[in-house]
């Protein structure tokens, strides 16, 4: 989470239009709430939470059922991926729109991309 947010920080600062800056701001938002209701979901799925391990050794305790957990690692497998499709899109495209020799617009945008590898 906290990285994501840096790189989303670092980008903010090479951003001019109002349009990018909706754009990241959107998508840095959506993940982040995600990333921490995955985590609340993850952490309490049993509770209590030692019950996770203890399940099959009859304590009393209840868990949620396991298809939850599993469409919730999907759900944010997704958000992550298509964050992670925007924050590297987003600077090759304001990359695209500077006054520079083609080859030097690219090789700047795709070296503002890596950062969301």
């Amino acid at each position: 989470m906290a990285i994501k947010g840096s790189i989303a920080m670092m980008l903010l600062r090479i951003l001019v239009a109002k349009t990018h800056r909706v754009i990241l701001y959107t998508t840095l938002i959506c993940y982040e709430l995600y990333s921490l209701a995955f985590f609340l979901i993850f952490v309490f799925q049993c509770w209590p939470i030692s019950n996770f391990w203890l399940r099959f050794a009859n304590v009393p305790g209840r868990c949620v059922d396991t298809s939850v957990t599993v469409n919730a690692t999907y759900a944010y497998s997704a958000v992550a991926c298509a964050s992670d499709w925007v924050f590297s899109i987003l600077p090759f495209i304001v990359v695209m729109g500077l006054n520079m020799k083609a080859r030097d617009r690219f090789m700047v945008g795709i070296v503002l991309a890596m950062s969301a590898v």
